[in-house]
C-alpha cells in the first residue's frame, strides 16, 4: 500500500496500544485539512492563483477520501483561499480519521481491538498488525532530520504537519526534538526544488503551513480566553 499524507499523519499520531491520537487536539483536524489539499497539489490536480485554489485537472485519484472533498473544490459555486479550505475540510476531520483508519484496517496495517476500563467502560485500541510500512517511514523521516538525507517535496509537506501537530517528540525522540525544529528550518528555507511544477506545488505547501500556523494560534488563544 502506498501511503499518502493523511495516512502518513494519522499512523504518526496513532498510539496503537491506547487507541488515541497523540497529535495536538487544536491542530490536527486542520493539518488532516492540509494534508488532503497537499495530496492534490502532489497529484497537479489543483493550483493557486493568486490566493485562491483552482481546479486543473478534474480527474479522480482514485482514493475515496481524497475525491470527496476534491468533489467539493469541483462543484464549489466560487473560487476559494486556501484558508476557507483549510477551514471547511478540517471540520470533516473526525469522518476523515475514522475512514483512513477503516482504510488501514482494510490494508492490515492496523487491527482493531475492544478494550474495558475497570471492565465495564468498552473503547477500541489500533495495534499494529503489519508495523512495517510506520517503521518505514519513521527510519526515512529520521534519516532526512538526523542523517541529513535529502527530502523529497512530499516528506517536507509531511515533516510540517508533524510540526503542526506537536509530534516531533513523538517520533524523533526527545533527545532529537531540537534538531528537528532547526533541520525543518533549514528545509524551508533552501529552495532545491527547480522545476516549475514543484515550485507551485511548495507555493501551495507553504500558503497552507503558514495558513496552519496563524489557525492553530488562534484557536489556541480563543479557546484559552474562554476556558
Amino acid at each position: 500500500m502506498n501511503l499518502n499524507l493523511i495516512d502518513q499523519i494519522t499512523l504518526l499520531a496513532l498510539d496503537d496500544e491506547k487507541g488515541t491520537f497523540k497529535a495536538d487536539e487544536t491542530a490536527y483536524p486542520y493539518a488532516i485539512a492540509g494534508a488532503v489539499i497537499m495530496e492534490l497539489a502532489l497529484a497537479k490536480h489543483i493550483d493557486l492563483s493568486g490566493e485562491k485554489v483552482v481546479v486543473r485537472d478534474k480527474t479522480k485519484t482514485g482514493d475515496k477520501i481524497i475525491d470527496t472533498y476534491f468533489n467539493s473544490i469541483i462543484e464549489s459555486a466560487k473560487e476559494r483561499k486556501v484558508k476557507s479550505w483549510v477551514e471547511r475540510i478540517g471540520n470533516k476531520a473526525d469522518t476523515i480519521k475514522r475512514e483512513t483508519i477503516a482504510k488501514l484496517i482494510e490494508n492490515r496495517i492496523l487491527e482493531k481491538r475492544e478494550d474495558k476500563i475497570l471492565w465495564i467502560f468498552s473503547y477500541n485500541k489500533y495495534p499494529a498488525q503489519n508495523p512495517r510500512p510506520e517503521n518505514q517511514l519513521r527510519q526515512r523521516l529520521y534519516d532526512i532530520i538526523v542523517n541529513s538525507h535529502r527530502p523529497e517535496l512530499k516528506e517536507i509537506m509531511l515533516l510540517n504537519l508533524i510540526e503542526s501537530c506537536s509530534l516531533g517528540k513523538e517520533v524523533f525522540g526527545k533527545e532529537q526534538v531540537k534538531t528537528f525544529k532547526k533541520r525543518l528550518k533549514s528545509i524551508n528555507e533552501y529552495d532545491h526544488l527547480g522545476d516549475a511544477v514543484s515550485k507551485s506545488v511548495k507555493e501551495i505547501c507553504d500558503a497552507i503551513n503558514a495558513m496552519l500556523v496563524i489557525m492553530i494560534a488562534t484557536t489556541a488563544t480563543t479557546t484559552t480566553i474562554y476556558k
